[in-house]
């Protein structure tokens, strides 16, 4: 309690970001009882798939903050995409972004100075359903000899040389076949959680990139408990270079400032050594947290299903993006980059044009990486020299 209520101390308004998730909601219900007045921020969407804005009103009503909700249409989505490395001023592919940028506008057009953000809370729970399927295939994998996985990634070698994976386009193959080599060639519980993480293999990276390194990021390894081992990933890797800077940027665009409570040393030191078992218990993730936020909001509120904080930008931007993608991933553009294999991203572009002709996403979030870099690039560094 002492590190949310830390948090408030401030001499102008503070907000807090509230997506109706389990972190967010048990964040402004412990703020709620130490202060009289809480301002909450919510950003919803039209698309049900993407939008928990009817959940964080319901918290919000429950706990009686002053709650503000936007819902993000298409238009204001479309500005915030052609301003989005005003605010990312580096190279930066996560689209949720632009979300958080909006909801920070909110905020800041409220009076917010201050604002607080549940940002952690799923690295040092276990909030991430990845890690239920991540540890089971992991297991699975483990009990495997050595010896027949090694030749379970020769053999796909040989089955799909590199020459035929370039020729085929049905079904994304090529891409599958990489995945798998990739997973069962790990060696251990970090390794093999890189490469279920990932939707690029290295072997992918390498042929568009060149000096593309195939080590691991280097976190030592629970081997007697890969669950610890993958939300350590998480929170070392995903968390501060991901979403803390998603939110940082955001945040500090708009003048105001964001503070993290979950991050505070005190309650990351009590979560690792809090028993595995109290962050995913019975299959059912953030178990300790649930329990705490019961006490506070009725369980119906947040019992669902993990949603996230994304947007359905290629369903919204198909159009723009594909003007976006003929302006700036030509081979012209494209050569600017010295580490860039021109002809190689040029033929995934082909795959993303056959793939979006037939209505398959397969090759969207590759091509959206290398679209967000240019965009990047164009802007910070096209003129430098």
């Amino acid at each position: 309690i002492s590190a949310f209520r830390y948090r408030m101390v401030s001499d102008v308004p503070v907000g807090v970001f509230l997506s109706g998730g389990i972190d967010s909601s048990l964040l402004t219900a412990i703020l709620k009882k130490q202060r009289e007045e809480v301002h909450s921020f919510t950003i919803g969407f039209r698309e049900s798939a993407f939008d928990e804005s009817v959940f964080a009103q319901q918290v919000a009503d429950h706990l009686h903050t002053h709650h503000t909700q936007k819902i993000l249409g298409l238009e204001e989505a479309h500005d915030l995409l052609t301003n989005f490395y005003s605010i990312y001023d580096e190279p930066f592919a996560d689209t949720s972004g632009i979300p958080t940028a909006c909801v920070t506008r909110v905020a800041k057009d409220n009076g917010m100075k201050v604002v607080l953000s549940a940002d952690g809370g799923d690295e040092l729970f276990g909030g991430y359903v990845h890690y239920l399927k991540a540890v089971d295939l992991y297991k699975k994998f483990s009990r495997l000899p050595t010896r027949l996985r090694h030749g379970l990634w020769k053999g796909s070698k040989k089955l799909f040389p590199t020459r035929l994976r370039k020729r085929t386009g049905l079904f994304n193959l090529e891409h599958k076949s990489y995945a798998f080599e990739e997973i069962v060639a790990a060696n251990g519980p970090v390794e093999f959680f890189e490469a279920f993480l990932a939707n690029q293999s290295v072997d992918e990276l390498s042929n568009m990139l060149y000096s593309v390194g195939a080590s691991s990021m280097g976190l030592s390894a629970n081997k007697h408990n890969p669950t610890e081992t993958m939300m350590a990933w998480d929170f070392n890797y995903y968390l501060p270079d991901d979403l803390l800077v998603k939110v940082d940027r955001a945040t500090m665009f708009h003048s105001i400032e964001c503070r993290e409570p979950f991050l505070d040393h005190r309650l990351v030191e009590f979560t690792m050594r809090l028993p595995t078992e109290l962050k995913i218990k019975n299959g059912q993730t953030k178990y300790v947290l649930r329990k705490l936020l019961s006490r506070y909001v009725p369980k119906e509120y947040f019992n669902r299903k993990k949603q996230g904080f994304s947007i359905p930008i290629f369903d919204w931007f198909s159009k723009d993006l594909d003007v976006l993608f003929k302006e700036f991933v030509t081979p012209y553009k494209l050569r600017q980059i010295p580490f860039f294999n021109v002809s190689e991203i040029m033929r995934e572009y082909s795959k993303y044009q056959l793939y979006k002709n037939q209505g398959r996403n397969y090759n969207l979030e590759k091509m959206w990486r290398i679209l967000s870099f240019m965009l990047w690039w164009d802007k910070y560094q096209s003129n430098v020299g």
